[in-house]
């Protein structure tokens, strides 16, 4: 596992925050929650920094009863889309990757 991103939780349900990998040092991510999802498949959150479109969230809740996000970044100069999760650790919101070892099964 590795941490890839720091965020603050807002008021109105947002979070805000960096994404900082080899590849990626992105400033002032945006992950908004979707006021009018159109199905319980669509995310529950779209995820944005300036004016790109970096992918979308999930609300979850693990075995244990903890809440967290599924997260799906993509991009065009992405092999393949970024699977993470953001989950609140020691009270800082923390957006976490892991490399896949098979199929996703959340």
């Amino acid at each position: 596992m590795s941490t890839i991103g720091i965020f603050t939780a807002n008021a109105d349900g947002s979070f805000t925050g960096d994404i900082d990998t080899l590849a990626l040092k992105l400033k002032k991510v945006q992950i908004r929650p979707v006021a009018d999802k159109a199905s319980d498949n669509h995310p529950d959150y779209r995820i944005t920094c300036g004016k790109a479109n970096l992918g979308a969230a999930w609300l979850k809740t693990s075995k244990e009863g903890k809440v967290y996000r599924s997260v799906r970044l993509d991009d065009p100069s992405f092999g393949r889309p970024i699977d993470a999760i953001l989950i609140e650790m020691d009270k800082v919101e923390t957006m976490i990757w892991s490399r896949s070892n098979g199929s996703r099964e959340d």
